[in-house]
């Protein structure tokens, strides 16, 4: 026979089984807006099939680091002749009114620019049907001798930053997509100094 001492250890044994679940989602609820807003800076992307989580800032500052390295050793007596409008000049106004659209037409016009210099040089930015990506197109570009291994990381690393925006746009500040305009600047240097290095060595070699 059940009495009520059996009932009243039995609700004291649930009590305690049930006392660390609720004591961690009283936790949760207490300190969700914090731990949200510490996290806010942190991005996910899906990249090759895998999802991948990105500091936003660390980001920032990394590809900022290899584009400054990259220009140093790349334009090491080199003189730069300005054949174009740099981007950071030619979205001077689009930047201020939609900065998300300025970042995305300035990777564009570096998807263009590789598009170009392939096609000017007897490769396709195709393989069958298939467009080549950013990626892909400087690691062909790289593989056939025009452009320079030292582009690769921060390519890459625009291609990192150009993702973040995309998929956080509503985070993506004036000032944030003004450095990306100046660092899609250093890297259509690059490229430029790279296929004009090309072009005298085998105008030399002809």
């Amino acid at each position: 026979m059940i009495t009520g001492t059996d009932w009243l250890h039995a609700a004291t044994q649930i009590l305690i089984a049930a006392a660390w679940p609720l004591g961690i989602l009283g936790i949760v609820l207490i300190f969700r807006r914090p731990v949200r807003d510490a996290l806010s800076h942190l991005v996910k992307f899906r990249f090759g099939g895998a999802e991948v989580e990105i500091d936003r800032a660390r980001a920032q500052a990394e590809v900022s680091t290899s584009v400054a390295e990259a220009i140093v050793d790349e334009s090491q007596g080199a003189e730069r002749t300005p054949t174009r409008t740099p981007l950071a000049e030619y979205y001077a106004d689009r930047v201020v009114d939609n900065p998300l659209n300025a970042v995305l037409e300035a990777y564009i016009a570096i998807e263009r620019r590789l598009d170009q210099v392939l096609e000017d040089h007897g490769q396709s930015p195709y393989v069958g049907t298939k467009k080549l990506d950013v990626t892909e197109l400087s690691a062909l570009a790289i593989q056939t001798g025009l452009l320079g291994s030292v582009v690769r990381t921060p390519l890459t690393g625009l291609t990192a930053l150009r993702n973040i925006y995309l998929h956080g746009a509503s985070e993506l500040s004036l000032s944030d997509a003004q450095q990306f305009l100046s660092l899609a600047d250093g890297v259509m240097f690059l490229i430029d100094n790279d296929v004009k290095r090309y072009d005298a060595e085998h105008t030399k070699a002809e």
